[in-house]
């Protein structure tokens, strides 16, 4: 007897390959500074009663993953009554800063801030503020922006000094003191795209089979994604875990001139110079000086590191720097009329970058990956697949004669939740889906 044929075969998906329309995102989340905080309890004077309850902590209102670990309980005020705190830190170091706390008040409240150098507030030693606060506030935050003009006049000083109350009874709770506003740049999104590579495997260990235990190794599980993408957002240096923004403004570019020596005269003796305007004098390093020669063995010349003059043979030269911020190179007299190449550190205005040990730790990156699923020529469905810790493990930094790629090398571990990874797949989108 024949078989009957059967040829039927079960519906199949597949993902769409990697198009200039899909990007890998990055949210970058920082922790606000808290190492000048004070606790409301730590009054050293007030005209009232109050109350503390160490256990009413409010949720940062400033970060995108509040928490209660980073703040303290609530100082209750009686109304038309003040606190007034000691700040034991240098002024100079926030006079232009932020100073920030929590007010619980059920009535409308108008919070009247004041910070001086005078422990009493005795008249013209302080500046003040006032915030209005909502009815039936419960942690409401308050930010005073020291940066602008308050009431009266507050000359910072080694001793500072801070008042708070109200003509209605409200709570206080975790005082803060920032020396920027810029503190408080604590989220970012970094973007690749065009993209070549972008995943990995999931390998996890089994357990050794025992007569006792078999299945998997459900601990120490983490797991490689690798990101390989063309084209980057502007700020995607924030990937890199030992970078975070430093301190200094000015620095220096490389910059080569061609120049001809002249005649210069330094107690009596006769040096040929080039004098250069804009040098950075506190770089050290990065200028050489060469002649103009076609020889290129005898048209170097070897830098003699004395910071005063001295007889120069031809093959020598001098940097000097000026009490004027000018910088001349010293040349042999025999060298005088001659063109010169002089490479070195020109003034720039920079943004300065820092890679240290210090940064790592404080970022949180979480990493979100569109995917698309696909019958035939047909998307049938999308899917976000979102991790919410990873570590940034390996970042790029090499250059190449073709067109660059970023290759980024991503690990994979557990959440707070012991979570790897979510995968959403979208059924609607818009307000009300």
């Amino acid at each position: 007897m024949g078989r009957c044929p059967n040829d039927a075969l079960l519906s199949k998906i597949t993902q769409e390959k990697l198009t200039n329309e899909i990007e890998v995102s990055f949210s970058l989340h920082k922790k606000l500074p808290d190492c000048r905080a004070i606790k409301a309890s730590d009054y050293y004077y007030t005209d009232g009663t109050p109350t503390w309850n160490r256990f009413a902590k409010p949720e940062s209102a400033y970060e995108c993953y509040p928490d209660a670990c980073t703040t303290t309980g609530t100082l209750t005020i009686p109304s038309s009554k003040v606190v007034r705190y000691y700040i034991p830190w240098d002024s100079a170091d926030y006079s232009a800063g932020v100073v920030t706390f929590y007010v619980t008040s059920t009535s409308a409240a108008t919070v009247n801030f004041k910070i001086g150098s005078d422990k009493d507030f005795g008249e013209d030693t302080f500046a003040s503020y006032t915030v209005s606060v909502p009815a039936n506030s419960v942690h409401y935050p308050v930010l005073i922006d020291l940066s602008k003009a308050g009431t009266g006049t507050w000359t910072p000083s080694v001793q500072t000094f801070i008042e708070i109350g109200s003509t209605t009874e409200i709570g206080v709770s975790t005082i803060n003191v920032f020396e920027s506003i810029y503190d408080f740049e604590l989220d970012d999104v970094v973007k690749v795209g065009c993209l070549t590579t972008v995943g990995g495997s999931f390998d996890i260990e089994s357990i050794e089979r025992t007569c006792i235990e078999e299945g998997y190794q459900d601990d120490a599980q983490t797991f490689e994604y690798t990101v390989t993408g063309k084209s980057v957002t502007p700020n995607w240096w924030k990937l890199n875990p030992l970078l975070s923004k430093g301190e200094a403004v000015e620095g220096f570019k490389l910059r080569t001139v061609q120049e001809k020596v002249v005649s210069k005269t330094i107690d009596s003796a006769t040096y040929g110079a080039v004098t250069l305007t804009d040098a950075q004098q506190d770089e050290c390093g990065n200028l050489v000086a060469q002649v103009v020669d076609c020889d290129t063995i005898d048209a170097e010349l070897k830098r003699v590191s004395i910071p005063f003059a001295v007889t120069l043979d031809e093959d020598q030269y001098q940097v000097i720097k000026n009490a004027n911020g000018t910088t001349d190179v010293l040349f042999s007299a025999e060298l005088i009329d001659m063109e010169v190449l002089i490479s070195y550190p020109q003034i720039a205005k920079v943004k300065d970058f820092v890679a240290t040990n210090d940064n790592l730790n404080t970022v949180r990156v979480r990493m979100s990956v569109p995917v698309k699923l696909k019958k035939g020529n047909n998307v049938v469905a999308e899917e976000l697949h979102v991790f919410n810790n990873v570590l940034v493990t390996s970042f790029p930094s090499n250059l190449t004669g073709d067109e660059t790629e970023f290759t980024f090398t991503i690990t994979i571990q557990m959440d707070e939740n012991n979570e790897f990874f979510h995968i959403y797949r979208i059924e609607s989108v818009g307000q009300g889906a």
